[in-house]
């Protein structure tokens, strides 16, 4: 899309749609909610930072949006836009794994687990406040983050609530592996799946919707990766490109290191996920990004790269890795995500994914093995908050 026209698909927007980029999915719900053939629940997939909760919120403000001409929600000026923007919507709930569940005796059955899980207590809570007439709005808006995390009994409570849907009731889950629902579950959603943002309507979006300078948008939109949500973060938190830089001198020091190296990395990926799924889900598109770099290169392809202020590291890395090679790395890692969706042993998937990575000669790669820029290619996982 070129950026006139991606500016002249914006311009018909709703004043208080935030969501840049995914003009098709916004196109898409907006015709749905004027013409009164809105889903009683949708399923957003895409990787994390791709925008769905940004897209999930939007629509819960067109729904309850005060304005009196439909094809001006969510005007994001009334009183209901404002509540919801601010979360103290008393109709809008977003559930997650750290939402605590309100019922007390549901709360005290709940099995004790050190994962990250969507308890049954929290769909019940769900399926009670489903069963009361809004609020203070038209609808009641649930939106599940991180719906493969919901363990089998909550899925089978969700799916009853699905099948007897109220009218005035809208569910959204949002996912990154929606492979990892169950069918019964998916094949009752409307899916849609957001793909990466063109990098001009990103970096627009950057400047015109977050006040992002001219050079900081530029940078942020091109490594990216197309991901709003991880852009507009990267831009609010100092540290994020220092998180990065970071993954990325794991990569270096794994692609340089030795087996022994590489199945400690494996080992960390291992722990950090049991942690912390998305922060390991940024570090393999990361990969994927680097490889994908790595081939652009070797195609004469480089002003196309994402990862710019690596540029001499890629061009050592494509002097002595082939394309083929490289190819056969992204396949890689896309196999890896592939089989943690269907929940395969995680120390095993990483383990086979560094394998199957071609090894380069440390002296390319002078970061990934010594001076300032140095870091041990393990990786500890978050502390609990």
């Amino acid at each position: 899309m070129t950026t006139a026209a991606a500016r002249s698909v914006n311009e018909q927007a709703p004043a208080g749609w935030q969501t840049f980029g995914h003009e098709g999915a916004r196109k898409f719900l907006l015709r749905a909610l004027n013409t009164a053939r809105l889903a009683h629940a949708y399923l957003l997939a895409g990787p994390p930072g791709i925008g769905k909760m940004s897209l999930a919120m939007d629509l819960a403000r067109a729904v309850n949006c005060l304005a009196p001409e439909p094809a001006s929600r969510p005007c994001g000026a009334c009183r209901s836009c404002q509540r919801i923007t601010r979360g103290l919507h008393a109709d809008v709930t977003v559930i997650d794994p750290d939402t605590p569940i309100e019922n007390e005796k549901a709360r005290a059955a709940e099995e004790t687990t050190s994962r990250r899980v969507i308890r049954k207590g929290l769909i019940d809570d769900l399926e009670h406040r489903a069963s009361l007439k809004p609020f203070e709005g038209r609808y009641r808006v649930f939106i599940i983050d991180g719906a493969e995390l919901m363990l089998a009994p909550a899925a089978n409570a969700l799916l009853k609530t699905l099948e007897e849907p109220e009218s005035n009731v809208l569910i959204t889950l949002l996912t990154p592996s929606p492979s990892s629902l169950p069918e019964t579950i998916a094949s009752r959603c409307q899916r849609i799946d957001l793909r990466p943002v063109p990098v001009d309507v990103l970096e627009r979006g950057l400047m015109e919707r977050a006040g992002a300078n001219a050079e900081n948008a530029k940078t942020l939109a091109r490594i990216a990766q197309g991901r709003p949500g991880w852009a507009l973060s990267a831009l609010a938190d100092a540290t994020a490109l220092d998180r990065r830089r970071q993954a990325v001198y794991r990569i270096m020091a794994a692609l340089v290191g030795s087996i022994e190296d590489r199945f400690r990395y494996a080992r960390s990926l291992s722990t950090v996920l049991r942690k912390d799924r998305g922060s390991v889900a940024d570090e393999m598109a990361l990969w994927v990004s680097w490889w994908r770099d790595v081939l652009l290169i070797g195609h004469g392809l480089e002003h196309a790269i994402a990862n710019e202020d690596y540029r001499d590291a890629l061009h050592a890395v494509s002097s002595v890795i082939g394309t083929s090679e490289a190819a056969k790395a992204v396949r890689a890692v896309q196999s890896a995500a592939r089989a943690l969706e269907r929940n395969a042993m995680t120390p095993l998937v990483f383990e086979v994914m560094m394998l199957d990575m071609p090894r380069v000669d440390a002296g390319l790669l002078p970061a990934a093995s010594g001076g300032e820029a140095s870091v041990d290619s393990t990786w500890a996982p978050p502390e609990d908050s």
